[in-house]
């Protein structure tokens, strides 16, 4: 009895440690909850509403479609000035461009810049222009020109008239209509159109959506054209299926 009144102080202290643990563990681990649920309910430093937040609220803006036409129509009036001239297409948009600078083409910068880009769902595009930046010259079109074809490929010069190719491509119509709700799940609403100049000057639309794309590995996906490759047992799916995947998360591992 003696020796166990001698322990109690001992006892006392053991137990105010051990009650003072629990409580500091207790206080972590709600401060952790807190830190988790903060981070699955905001986007960027925005609290993320019931509904979802737009991730870009500028592409509500569809722009005007005559703005590409224009510029794919001056970019293929110079492609085949410089073709008929030197018999090849240019290396690069910024030789043909140089070409414009000589006389050869007529062709200026601003044929680069559709003034709609400043509406699409590219987020990088996006933050650069609310910082004060232009549109760049490599940021309003695809330039397929200089190649390759989707089967790797070059481009042709003078394709056969049945098979032509996309010299050029605007997607500044494209829309994800990309939500991202709480808990950090992501949605998307595919709409408008991307927009394709061909070696025969016609110019076309493709709605978004039905675009296919083909399983290059368990991880990796890309744009599949079946007029220039076939699937060699390959797995091809819509778009739309493609985003169906994405936001159930069973896109990739498979």
């Amino acid at each position: 009895m003696t020796a166990l009144l001698k322990r109690l102080p001992y006892i006392g202290i053991a137990l105010g440690v051990a009650s003072g643990v629990a409580i500091y563990f207790t206080v972590s681990a709600m401060r952790a909850r807190a830190d988790k649920e903060r981070f699955l309910n905001t986007y960027e430093g925005q609290p993320i509403p019931e509904e979802g937040l737009a991730r870009n609220p500028a592409g509500v803006n569809k722009g005007d479609p005559e703005n590409a036409y224009r510029d794919l129509r001056r970019i293929y009036g110079a492609l085949t000035a410089f073709r008929a001239r030197h018999s090849r297409l240019p290396k690069t948009p910024w030789e043909l461009l140089e070409a414009g600078k000589r006389g050869e083409v007529d062709l200026k910068n601003e044929d680069y810049i559709n003034p709609d880009v400043a509406h699409t769902d590219n987020e990088t595009l996006q933050k650069e222009l609310k910082a004060g930046k232009e549109i760049g010259l490599n940021q309003s079109y695809g330039f397929e020109f200089c190649g390759p074809m989707p089967d790797g490929k070059p481009v042709p010069v003078f394709p056969p008239e049945d098979k032509p190719v996309v010299w050029a491509s605007s997607s500044s119509y494209e829309r994800d209509n990309a939500r991202v709700h709480r808990g950090l799940k992501n949605t998307h609403k595919l709409e408008g159109f991307t927009i394709f100049l061909w070696s025969n000057g016609r110019i076309t639309r493709r709605n978004r959506g039905e675009k296919l794309m083909v399983r290059e590995s368990k991880n990796s996906w890309r744009p599949f054209n079946p007029a220039y490759e076939k699937p060699d047992g390959r797995e091809v799916i819509s778009e739309i299926e493609f985003y169906r995947r994405l936001e159930q998360d069973k896109l990739f591992g498979k």
